[in-house]
């Protein structure tokens, strides 16, 4: 399993829900059905893997390059994203001073969603890395004034938590 491939879909799952408006396992569900874009999957390889591994996925790309364990990782983080929500964003917009998630790029509000999560209930991920990662997917998915943003939302976060 690839905690950083799966933490991808993970996010790319918050962004169809928001993008949808409907929080649901349908919308989950649906996006493990789906194939991934060629050209992205390149930069997400590069990013996820190195050596062998890499040389094994870019010789070899599938469209749905998720494993059946990292469906089922996706599978329980989002479910139980998803029974927290409302805290979860809560505590995200009380922390935005003077914005609202519904106001941030869809992507940046996934992003801070999941790295959030990770915060209050992966207590196996340290939160440097839910912060590291989550800025890494800003570069990547978003914009560096937005990889700015999210770090220091996460800091003020996570300093107000202890």
């Amino acid at each position: 399993m690839s905690r950083k491939l799966s933490r991808i879909a993970m996010m790319k799952i918050l962004f169809a829900m928001q993008h949808r408006d409907e929080f649901t396992d349908d919308v989950m569900e649906s996006f493990f059905e789906s194939e991934w874009d060629e050209s992205e999957l390149e930069n997400i390889y590069r990013y996820v893997f190195s050596g062998k591994a890499l040389e094994k996925r870019l010789d070899n790309p599938s469209p749905r390059p998720l494993s059946a364990e990292d469906v089922a990782y996706c599978r329980e983080h989002i479910r139980e994203f998803l029974q927290h929500r409302d805290e979860i964003d809560g505590l995200i917009e009380d922390n935005l001073r003077d914005w609202t998630l519904d106001h941030l790029a869809g992507v940046d509000a996934s992003i801070l969603r999941l790295a959030v999560y990770e915060f209050l209930y992966c207590p196996d991920i340290a939160p440097a890395i839910s912060v590291d990662e989550a800025v890494n997917l800003a570069k990547m998915f978003s914009t560096k004034d937005s990889a700015r943003f999210i770090n220091g939302i996460l800091g003020y976060i996570l300093r107000n938590q202890s």
